[in-house]
């Protein structure tokens, strides 16, 4: 039969709470594993005072044998005090045993090598215990989150100095990111990203893709003729805002002659190319084109979207390369 929460008259004395039982078994349940999951304010630290008081007072342990760690220091200054304060008042308590109050009384003078710290103070602590197996040096300091973050302030300024010097083989790789619209900004915090996460990346290969077989500026330099014979279709010639898109961006795509795929230079032309789509002509003032036999202004613009969309394309595939 489960006991119900007893009260009196409206009063708080005599309340059970409903996980009574499971604060029980904290306190008392000393040989089990277990785990508590509770939201904030509900004892949980109280419950972990009580139950690290007990594991000293009945002999189980002693107090520089456990080990409690919290997140913060604010906690861990919090649960001393607290187990402090619990092991006196054990220790001064004529209803517990003498054994248990003597224990109590060394447990406060064991207080001091108590391992009550935070989960980053904890692992230092175990890795100045083993360096060696550790492999880091003996007397190996550990870093502050402010001075880690001065630190990595200094290393970033020290390597994109290195980085941005014209002979620098990452001179390349940068100047397309930034080319690409990717600022100083996003590439720190991409930066910061593998260095919180360097143990991760340690045998991590990142390969140089390989340019493509066919790239957009020799489809370009290939196909862009027939754009300027199809321009002979025009009834108006210049003046003609589709016959004029065609002239104005000859110049740019004869730029990308001799650049080869897959470099800074070739990139950052493509990327520099004017659209090449228009929308404006009119189908009346384009003649039949001969070969086709297609109205040439509807031939010109499938043309220039076919195009447009080979360059983006590639501009897409490089900068998720970059």
């Amino acid at each position: 039969m489960s006991q119900q929460p007893s009260t009196q008259s409206g009063s708080a004395q005599g309340f059970r709470p409903t996980d009574e039982a499971a604060r029980q078994d904290i306190r008392h349940n000393l040989d089990a594993t277990l785990f508590v999951e509770a939201s904030a304010g509900t004892g949980k630290t109280a419950s972990l005072v009580d139950r690290m008081v007990n594991l000293v007072a009945t002999g189980e342990t002693t107090l520089d044998r456990i080990a409690a760690i919290t997140f913060t220091e604010a906690a861990a200054a919090e649960l001393r005090d607290r187990v402090r304060q619990r092991l006196e008042e054990v220790a001064a308590d004529p209803g517990r045993p003498s054994e248990e109050r003597e224990r109590c009384r060394q447990g406060v003078s064991d207080l001091d090598q108590a391992t009550v710290r935070t989960l980053h103070s904890f692992a230092a602590q175990l890795l100045h215990e083993r360096p060696l197996e550790a492999g880091l040096p003996p007397g190996f300091d550990t870093s502050d989150e402010i001075v880690a973050g001065i630190k990595f302030d200094e290393s970033w300024t020290e390597w994109l100095d290195s980085a941005l010097e014209r002979d620098s083989p990452l001179y390349d790789h940068l100047a397309l990111l930034f080319t690409f619209g990717v600022g100083l900004d996003n590439v720190k915090r991409l930066a910061h990203e593998f260095h919180a996460s360097y143990v991760d990346l340690v045998a991590v290969d990142f390969p140089v893709p390989e340019p493509p077989r066919i790239s957009a500026a020799r489809y370009l330099l290939e196909r862009w003729p027939e754009t300027e014979r199809l321009c002979q279709f025009s009834k108006l010639g210049e003046g003609d805002q589709l016959y004029d898109h065609v002239q104005t961006r000859g110049p740019a795509v004869q730029a990308l002659e001799g650049l080869a795929p897959g470099v800074f230079s070739y990139y950052r032309q493509l990327n520099r190319l004017p659209t090449l789509t228009c929308r404006n002509g009119r189908q009346t003032d384009w003649e039949t084109d001969p070969i086709t036999g297609e109205n040439a202004c509807k031939a010109l613009k499938d043309l220039l979207r076919a195009l447009q969309d080979a360059v983006t394309e590639e501009l897409e595939l490089a900068k998720g390369n970059a």
